[in-house]
């Protein structure tokens, strides 16, 4: 028996999934230097008698301990860097397959839109691929994104747009008339960062004018109503046909009205401490960031969100190939594992797999809790809310420029 017979090797990945320290569930790492052990079966051996105490927390390298995990950031820096790996880098990456599943408007973001009077000018903050541009044939459009690639797909359609962050849009004050900026603001990182870019989008609006603005839902079962993004988990549907009309996106969204300008009542999730959404002194938490099981409710606020990136068929990028042959790999080391291997591998769960796969990013999401859309609004003296409502698994308000 040759010695050197059997080779294997070790692929690139730039982060690890590691436990969630003084908690449960997993999270991301950035991976820096690692150890790799490589064990050959030799003869037949009882594991009874066999130990393997590694203790990895005790491995340092320039003072840093490996299960030092990534945190929620505490200054514009290491925030702005949190949201270019994890927002910005992640929608050029997915802007092709990510355009691809979203076609059809949301209906009350549409009857915004169609409601502005002819002549209106309407700016849309954080566009995508375009999906709320070109419904109303009467009023000037114009869009924006921080990604290249989304405003790339924008002008294939014929949409004006421009590449920009929405903490600071390249217009002067008072240009729009009305504003939309959906499912946007969840990937600012800070309190002082999504409060800043409500400020900004009231600066670039007319007196009088409106917005409008969408942002993730942290209680994604509201009034004992799961929304349309559970609903599409097949366990929370048992006997219903895959093609509903909930998950085809019609449907009617739950309101919860609010009349401007008066403070509105926090109701937070049961055994929750409730919070003071409009001090700006309050200390960003140092906790880790947990990584999302899609289709579930959510666990914490601030998580990371996995998107599988569907392959392009035909494709004969190094890249595909490489996967290809790690998946191979994977699947003939599943069938050489023992059952308490299996076991194991099991469950580590679903979260874990996914992290580690390369065809998957992770997207940064603050998950918004009721109250807290509404709380950064009326801490601004120069808007007032016109309206508040949920509208399946995310909260909405619509304010209104005052001066």
């Amino acid at each position: 028996m040759y010695r050197f017979e059997w080779t294997h090797g070790i692929c690139p990945r730039m982060t690890d999934v590691v436990p969630v320290e003084n908690g449960s569930g997993l999270t991301l790492k950035q991976r820096d230097n690692r150890l790799s052990f490589t064990f050959r079966k030799t003869q037949e051996v009882d594991t009874n008698h066999l130990e393997c105490n590694l203790k990895l927390n005790e491995y340092q390298k320039s003072g840093t301990s490996m299960n030092e995990l990534q945190s929620l950031p505490d200054d514009d820096k290491a925030a702005f860097a949190l949201e270019t790996e994890h927002v910005l880098q992640v929608y050029d990456n997915i802007a092709h397959h990510f355009s691809e599943t979203r076609h059809k408007p949301w209906p009350q973001v549409l009857q915004f839109v169609n409601s502005q009077e002819p002549g209106s000018s309407l700016l849309d903050v954080g566009c995508g691929n375009g999906k709320y541009l070109g419904h109303n044939r009467n009023i000037i459009e114009v869009g924006c994104d921080s990604s290249m690639k989304l405003c790339e797909i924008c002008i294939r359609r014929g949409f004006s747009v421009v590449q920009c962050n929405c903490l600071n849009l390249p217009f002067s004050d008072e240009s729009f008339t009305a504003v939309i900026c959906i499912a946007v603001i969840h990937h600012l990182s800070t309190h002082e960062r999504r409060k800043a870019a409500i400020l900004e989008m009231a600066r670039v609006l007319t007196v009088g004018g409106q917005g409008l603005v969408y942002v993730w839902a942290l209680e994604q079962q509201y009034h004992k109503k799961k929304s349309a993004y559970l609903k599409q988990n097949k366990k929370n549907r048992p006997g219903r046909n895959k093609n509903t009309e909930e998950d085809n996106g019609s449907f009617r969204p739950q309101y919860r009205e609010t009349q401007a300008p008066q403070r509105h009542e926090v109701g937070l999730l049961p055994q929750e401490p409730k919070s003071d959404f409009n001090k700006t002194d309050v200390k960003i938490p140092t906790t880790n960031l947990p990584i999302h099981e899609n289709r579930t409710g959510f666990t914490h606020q601030d998580m990371l969100v996995p998107w599988k990136l569907k392959p392009q068929k035909g494709s004969g990028d190094s890249r595909d190939r490489l996967s290809q042959d790690r998946a191979k790999t994977e699947t003939n080391r599943e069938n050489e594992m023992s059952n308490e291997e299996k076991i194991s591998l099991e469950a580590a769960g679903k979260v874990a797999m996914e992290a580690v796969n390369p065809s998957i990013f992770h997207r940064y999401y603050h998950l918004f809790r009721e109250g807290e859309l509404e709380s950064i609004c009326t801490s601004l003296p120069c808007v007032q809310i016109i309206k508040s409502y949920y509208d399946e698994g995310n909260w909405c308000v619509i304010f209104e420029k005052i001066a």
